[in-house]
């Protein structure tokens, strides 16, 4: 609980209409507000005013009051909690990604100009995505949400099984979902009812640790646990039974796997590799090529003669496969900031790459040359959260800069994001300006227009800084 808590990226949490107040002196200390002497405030490093929790939110009225939550009239009235992008599907012309726990639905028709159209707030972080016809099914670390989007502006949840979910991998097949979950172990739910989806008995893969991917060929689930250097293929011709049919040995640990046509497509971590086994015979595979990288594969997608891959310490790959005997890297883009993702989509000449911070949006139409069409922010930790005027500047770690609108309490909107090179990490505004800490340097800037802010001045020290 208190680890979710401390990886939240913004809970506004609204003492009815007591939202504005001073800025937060201390994380975890309860401060006094100048404005409404009654009304104590706590700031968590990463909560705006009080301490979330999976099915409800309360806020507190003073330094007694952990005691006696239970007792509080406070009511939530409204939050914007934009968190980290860490999972991307594709459908048609939408993109469906998980923004820390909420479920966003973002119109792609034009790729350059992504807009978000509906979204739902969900129980727990948002780990993978499966969206198939009218339904998403979405993996949060606290059990399976299943999303009805035959309505994209308005999706809403028909089902949910709770469990505990870490790391998770999801593939939907017929009327069921596969999750590779914690332990090791495969989850299997009946989905044939959206409404009350079943929890059957887990499978036990071998290893330990958990789950690093699973792909599905017929009716064999191959599956790559943490620290083990061997596939495990399993038969779930009959998912309540699923039995062991057969294992490969790779020499290494596994990032991530991926099947294409007769193909298992497998990134391994220890050594960078990207591998090809021949699964015709899906008990008995064979290898057929084997790549060295300068990175390691976190995801990999495959669209035509090219795989498309993500890789650690912040890259892209694009492979040439067109001769699967002997593949070749065609290109590697570096990524923006030191970061990594480990989901990602191809839809045409496009690439999507939930990204931490936003969906990192590439064209791909020269494979030679990968070219970025556009980057949609999402957001990352939040650090320090100041109010002046209707408007909220939120210092949001390496996502830099959020500028909120929250004049209308229920429904604070996005006005403007200004990007940082590290982490943004204490705000404070005075009139028409900010002045931002981000690692050694301090931004000033002028919002004058909130929906345009736009850079002052730039002073650099000669240590990080720690606060304004």
């Amino acid at each position: 609980m208190i680890a979710y808590v401390r990886h939240l990226l913004l809970e506004t949490i609204l003492v009815a209409t007591l939202f504005l107040s001073v800025p937060f002196q201390a994380r975890g200390q309860w401060v006094q507000s100048t404005r409404y002497p009654n009304v104590w405030y706590r700031h968590d490093s990463q909560s705006l005013l009080s301490i979330p929790h999976f099915d409800s939110y309360e806020a507190v009225c003073g330094p007694k009051a952990d005691a006696a939550l239970e007792d509080s009239n406070v009511t939530v009235v409204g939050r914007w909690a934009w968190g980290p992008c860490g999972s991307v599907a594709i459908q048609g012309d939408f993109a469906f990604i998980g923004n820390w726990s909420l479920f966003q639905i973002v119109d792609i028709s034009n790729p350059a100009d992504p807009c978000i159209i509906g979204e739902i707030m969900l129980k727990g972080v948002i780990l993978d995505i499966a969206v198939r016809s009218n339904f998403a099914y979405v993996a949060t670390s606290g059990g399976l949400d299943i999303i009805d989007i035959s309505t994209p502006t308005h999706p809403h949840r028909t089902g949910r099984i709770s469990r505990y979910i870490f790391a998770a991998r999801l593939i939907v097949s017929g009327d069921y979902v596969y999750i590779g979950n914690d332990g090791p172990i495969i989850d299997v739910i009946d989905v044939s009812d959206p409404v009350r989806p079943v929890l059957f008995d887990p499978y036990h893969a071998f290893g330990f640790g958990h789950i690093m991917d699973i792909a599905l060929f017929d009716n064999c689930l191959f599956v790559a646990a943490s620290n083990s250097r061997m596939i495990e293929i399993i038969d779930i011709s009959d998912p309540t039974h699923m039995t062991r049919v057969g294992s490969f040995e790779m020499n290494d640990w596994m990032s991530t796997l991926h099947v294409s046509e007769n193909y298992l497509f497998v990134g391994t971590y220890l050594t960078p590799h990207f591998h090809i086994l021949d699964i015709s015979s899906p008990v008995d595979p064979v290898k057929t090529a084997s790549l060295t990288l300068m990175y390691y594969p976190t995801d990999i997608e495959v669209s035509g003669d090219h795989a498309y891959m993500s890789t650690e310490s912040s890259g892209f790959s694009i492979v040439d496969i067109s001769n699967i005997l002997h593949p070749f890297e065609l290109s590697h883009t570096a990524g923006r900031q030191i970061l990594t993702s480990y989901d990602m989509a191809v839809s045409g000449e496009h690439v999507y790459l939930a990204w931490n911070i936003g969906l990192w949006v590439l064209t791909v139409s020269s494979p030679q040359y990968p070219e970025e069409v556009c980057f949609f922010p999402t957001g990352w930790y939040a650090w320090r959260t100041e109010v002046s005027g209707k408007y909220a500047y939120v210092a949001d770690g390496l996502a830099g800069l959020w500028i909120l609108d929250v004049s209308t309490l229920d429904n604070p909107t996005e006005e403007a994001n200004f990007p940082t090179a590290t982490s943004a990490r204490d705000v404070v505004v005075v009139d028409s300006r900010f002045y931002l800490m981000e690692g050694y340097n301090l931004w000033i800037g002028d919002v004058s227009d909130p929906k345009n802010p736009e850079t002052v001045g730039l002073w650099t020290g000669n240590n990080i800084m720690k606060a304004i």
